[in-house]
């Protein structure tokens, strides 16, 4: 015998970026879809900042900006050292 009941769950509906509180959801033909980059850290025992933790979700327009700035600031640190790989435009880039 099947028994019955109506059950409320939580569905997210939208989500917005943490700096620009602009919605990182995109509607495809109807449909809405997530476009987020997210910037994470949980420090450990032994850091500077142990115990805390960081989640920020990020649009993509917010997401490039984060990547540009840090891209940078690794060109800043590496700029007088031959040795190390100096960025280029896929620095970050998962490989395929």
């Amino acid at each position: 015998m099947k028994i019955y009941a109506e059950r409320l769950i939580e569905t997210v509906v939208d989500r917005t970026c943490d700096v620009c509180s602009e919605s990182v959801m995109i509607d495809v033909a109807g449909h809405k879809y997530e476009e987020c980059g997210e910037l994470k850290a949980a420090w450990g025992y032994a850091s500077k900042q142990d115990g805390d933790s960081y989640h920020l979700d990020l649009c993509e327009s917010c997401f490039k900006v984060a990547l540009f700035a840090l891209r940078d600031h690794r060109r800043s640190v590496v700029m007088f050292d031959d040795e190390q790989k100096h960025p280029d435009d896929k620095f970050g880039l998962a490989s395929e």
